[in-house]
């Protein structure tokens, strides 16, 4: 609502509507509305056989590493856990020092696959 104050000594303030005057509205048609291309599908192709390959062939260059370094450390690819697994061990011993998952971890990933029969057993 605006209010106009008149000037002083000037009579009663009158009151106007701040909604501007409605104006019928037309009904929107499909000529109205712009049309927009269909954007296609981007295709991702992605060879999953090369890439364990290359996955393969990096982790069995860093064990080479480590092992010509010196070093106790391994590194494996468990397809159960679904990544890597890292064990440090005492070069002289072959006692695992650390692994990562834990020994726990992995068993329990394992045990897990061994029961997805059992949990879900439903027939056609």
């Amino acid at each position: 609502m605006i209010m106009d104050i008149p000037a002083a000594g000037g009579a009663a303030p009158a009151y106007q509507s701040a909604a501007p005057a409605a104006a019928p509205r037309a009904a929107a048609t499909q000529a109205d509305t712009p049309r927009v291309a269909a954007v296609p599908k981007a295709e991702i192709r992605v060879n999953t056989e090369q890439k364990q390959q290359d996955i393969k062939a990096a982790v069995s260059s860093l064990n080479d590493h480590m092992r010509d370094g010196g070093r106790g450390l391994n590194f494996s690819m468990d397809k159960i856990v679904g990544g890597p697994v890292v064990t440090v061990s005492n070069k002289d011993t072959g006692e695992v020092i650390r692994q990562i998952p834990n020994e726990t971890a992995v068993q329990m990933a394992h045990s897990l696959e061994q029961l997805k029969g059992f949990l879900l057993n439903a027939k056609t």
